[in-house]
């Protein structure tokens, strides 16, 4: 009777054990269920509405509710972490900002490290732009450059906020034309440095096109120059830095999508197909030129290349200038 109960008790471990695994998620047959898609910004954002044209595209190509939950806070890093914190199922992914992972990192402990963050594709980028009043008295970049040359520490011009992005691009400017400019942080994800530009507080500003689109319409400002290699079709006239000799690389503002790292193959492979459809196609491509940014599908190791390499440049930039050692 003892040994009869000792085997009752073994087969009935067995079947519970085998229910409990039946209750776990199978990984072949991803998706099953909704999908949270986490937006590091708040509804309205610059960046919310390419989200959520994305999320559209991805639940049709997944066949599951793709659900958007905005997360704002701590310059996108509140959003990153709660995606890198989730899970590692797929049922959790989000946008990821580049910053968040190749310069905040740089400058401040975090609940999380950038290794993280498994990327499954790039999909946007928009490089900084040097904008003016549209009576200012500069007619082109290289003006503006050599009045600032010749009159060192009073030009102003307006950023997102100190050791934001924007910040390290005016620096990356002063310091490849070799001029003296204050660079002035405002808060507000870059609305109030525009703000502060159409209100005569300062005499520049740099920032994304999607920030100043409505003001460059209603003949408030004029972008004299795009940072980088490239002319922008969100910023017509303004001349690329690379034609004004100036090398000061090319870092634009990178938007990819992510899940925390540790996916089961069949979940990672899925999701790497369906969001590189979704970034390649057409329709998600013209949404994004026409909110002001520049379509940049990338597969995961590009993606994380361009990481790697925007990483590198700001570290560079922060060590050169003795930023790091402030930010510490």
């Amino acid at each position: 009777m003892k040994i009869h109960r000792v085997v009752v008790s073994i087969v009935a471990c067995a079947a519970l054990a085998f229910a409990a695994g039946c209750g776990a998620p199978d990984p072949g047959a991803y998706p099953e269920d909704d999908i949270t898609f986490i937006v590091p910004a708040s509804p309205g954002g610059s960046t919310d509405p390419v989200a959520r044209q994305f999320a559209r595209q991805l639940e049709a190509e997944l066949g599951v509710p793709v659900v958007v939950e905005n997360r704002d806070g701590g310059g996108t890093t509140v959003g990153t972490n709660n995606v890198l914190q989730s899970d590692p199922d797929g049922y959790t992914i989000g946008m990821f900002i580049d910053s968040a992972l190749a310069l905040t990192p740089l400058l401040q402990e975090l609940p999380y490290e950038p290794g993280d963050a498994e990327l499954l594709a790039g999909i946007a980028d928009q490089p900084a732009n040097l904008a003016v009043r549209a009576d200012a008295p500069w007619q082109s970049a290289q003006e503006f450059l050599d009045d600032a040359r010749a009159n060192p520490g009073t030009v102003q011009v307006a950023n997102s906020g100190a050791l934001a992005v924007t910040d390290l691009e005016i620096r990356k400017l002063a310091d490849a034309a070799d001029v003296d400019i204050q660079s002035v942080a405002f808060g507000g994800g870059g609305a109030e440095a525009f703000k502060a530009l159409v209100g005569g507080q300062v005499d520049a500003v740099v920032g994304r096109a999607a920030t100043f689109a409505g003001d460059v319409a209603a003949g408030n400002i004029r972008v004299l120059a795009t940072f980088g290699d490239e002319p922008f079709a969100a910023a017509p006239g303004a001349v690329p830095t690379s034609e004004l000799g100036l090398d000061i690389g090319d870092t634009p503002e990178v938007v990819g999508i992510g899940a925390p790292r540790g996916l089961p193959p069949q979940v990672r492979d899925r999701l790497v197909a369906a969001t590189t459809t979704v970034a390649g196609s057409e329709e998600f491509q013209t949404f994004v030129r026409e909110r002001g940014l520049r379509p940049r599908p990338q597969d995961p190791q590009e993606y994380q290349a361009t990481i790697d390499r925007t990483r590198d440049a700001y570290a560079a930039l922060l060590e050169r200038t003795g930023l790091l050692e402030q930010a510490g």
